[in-house]
């Protein structure tokens, strides 16, 4: 049998069969397993076959040396390492700082993903939307601190955080890309990226109040970020402000011919920042439609501050602002965890990442890191981590993929629903997050209280990652020092109006903060 570290795949032995043929309970003989292992020298030749063929290289844009940032030059521990990388003098991004959270490959560049599994991994290649940054002039200025294979909406269960908030440095920054959102924040970048599973774009943007957009699912290319489950991947901006979105989400998207299978060639594509405002003015009312449930899962200070900006909002011309309800929003957050549980567990742990039934450019080095890192270091995970593996593990032996299976069909009449709202109006708003952010806790604090906050913050933005809808989070208020987002969700493909409608209240808000 070939050994754990072997690039050979050897015929497998009549032991290695018989201990799987007893596993699964196939009934098969020693006569049996003797044909199949003589039929599967035909199939083994092939795997070596695809072992030894080589890709050509690919390019690699500018310098890639890099350095890990001294704790005096890394306040809120939100660099994970820094870099300058900047191939191009002209662009759409040109001279623009740029953040790259710590999911997503630069070539040359480690990249750990918050966790112990891959410390060490350098991957030889770029992920998509960072050869779109590098080809449009943008300079990236290292990569951000995200929470342990990006499971944790708060900022404190990364290996080496936590990750701490620029307006308050005893509360959470949100997360997963909690080092994405404080560098936009305090202005040590212009823009970052993020990845949203279940709000890891928007929980950090509202924490640090600054603007995160998740896509329409597949409209930004995946390909070269870590996989969690393919189904809600997405990667996104996060910028400073809308304008600013507008123009990054230019850069990253549109069809990569067909490497990301997320993907669709006839997604529509636009030059946002010349179609929202205020370069071009509304001709009629934006249908801004508030959601009721998404208000009524709230604490109060965030209820009220949210309500203070809707009176502000509707003091203005362009907009139409209404109530709908849709009882069941109160529950949706509720259908994502068989998805994640169970997608996590088939795609990024036991499959190392991706998984089969996964098309399109995967990783090798990275499914070979993952597999030792797994192996090696998973005693020192996050409690997040852990109990994802658990609970997975348990649900698939136990039950098979039904549960999976039936909340999908569940979150695709999730979907439905909130496209019948929209049917009627432009986007639907309502907090970001139910509650603001949460106090880091102390080494002393009770693992089961670290786990319910990390956890506690996606009731609103959870449900969006699994119906693809566009969502963006932008800053409405604050509560003290800790700033409150609002978000503005939209049709599928119809960034436009989400990103008009959040210039607008952006416009809005400024002023009435200002006063």
């Amino acid at each position: 049998m070939a050994t754990e570290n072997s690039r050979t795949v050897l015929v497998p032995s009549l032991d290695d069969l018989q201990k799987i043929n007893q596993c699964y309970n196939l009934k098969c003989t020693l006569d049996d397993l003797s044909i199949y292992q003589e039929i599967m020298k035909g199939p083994v030749e092939d795997y070596n076959f695809v072992e030894n063929f080589l890709l050509p290289p690919v390019e690699i844009l500018g310098d890639r040396t890099y350095l890990y940032p001294l704790t005096e030059d890394n306040e809120y521990l939100a660099w994970y390492v820094k870099c300058n990388i900047n191939a191009k003098k002209d662009g759409k991004l040109a001279g623009k700082k740029i953040a790259i959270k710590d999911n997503t490959a630069v070539a040359n560049i480690p990249m750990m993903n918050g966790s112990k599994v891959l410390e060490g991994y350098i991957p030889e290649y770029d992920a998509v939307i960072v050869q779109r940054i590098l080809n449009e002039g943008g300079i990236i200025i290292g990569k951000t601190t995200c929470e342990d294979l990006c499971f944790s909406g708060a900022s404190y269960m990364t290996t080496y955080g936590p990750v701490r908030n620029p307006n308050n440095t005893e509360y959470s920054a949100g997360g997963s890309s909690s080092g994405s959102g404080v560098v936009v924040a305090t202005g040590e970048a212009d823009m970052a990226t993020g990845g949203d599973q279940g709000g890891s774009i928007r929980i950090p943007a509202s924490c640090c109040g600054i603007v995160g957009l998740k896509p329409t699912h597949g409209l930004i290319p995946y390909t070269g970020a870590i996989p969690i489950v393919p189904v809600i991947d997405h990667v996104g901006p996060m910028t400073k402000n809308v304008a600013d979105c507008a123009i990054f989400l230019e850069v990253l998207a549109g069809y990569d011919t067909g490497i990301d299978y997320r993907q669709s060639p006839f997604a529509p594509v636009y030059e946002y920042s010349k179609l929202i405002y205020p370069l071009v003015v509304p001709k009629k009312k934006i249908n801004v439609a508030i959601l009721e449930e998404g208000l009524d899962l709230c604490d109060k200070d965030v209820k009220e501050t949210f309500n203070q900006s809707i009176s502000w909002l509707k003091q203005s011309e362009f907009l139409n602002i209404k109530t709908v309800s849709l009882p069941l929003h109160k529950e949706a957050y509720r259908l994502m965890v068989p998805l994640f549980f169970d997608g996590v567990f088939g795609s990024m742990i036991d499959g190392c990442g991706y998984g089969t039934g996964f098309a399109g450019v995967q990783s090798e080095s990275l499914v070979k890191k993952m597999k030792e890192g797994y192996s090696q270091h998973l005693s020192q995970i996050s409690h997040n981590v852990k109990s994802v593996i658990l609970l997975s593990n348990y649900i698939k032996e136990k039950y098979g993929p039904y549960y999976y299976a039936k909340a999908s069909s569940l979150i695709a009449h999730m979907q439905q629903l909130y496209n019948n709202i929209l049917q009627d109006n432009d986007v639907i708003i309502m907090p970001t997050l139910t509650n603001l952010p949460c106090k880091l806790p102390s080494k002393d604090t009770p693992i089961k209280e670290r786990m319910i906050k990390s956890e506690d913050m996606t009731k609103n933005t959870a449900i969006f990652d699994g119906t693809g809808h566009p969502a963006l989070s932008l800053n409405c208020g604050f509560v003290g020092d800790l700033p409150v987002g609002l978000m503005i969700v939209g049709k599928h493909f119809d960034e436009v109006s989400v990103l008009n409608a959040a210039a607008i209240f952006e416009a809005i808000f400024m002023q009435n903060l200002k006063n």
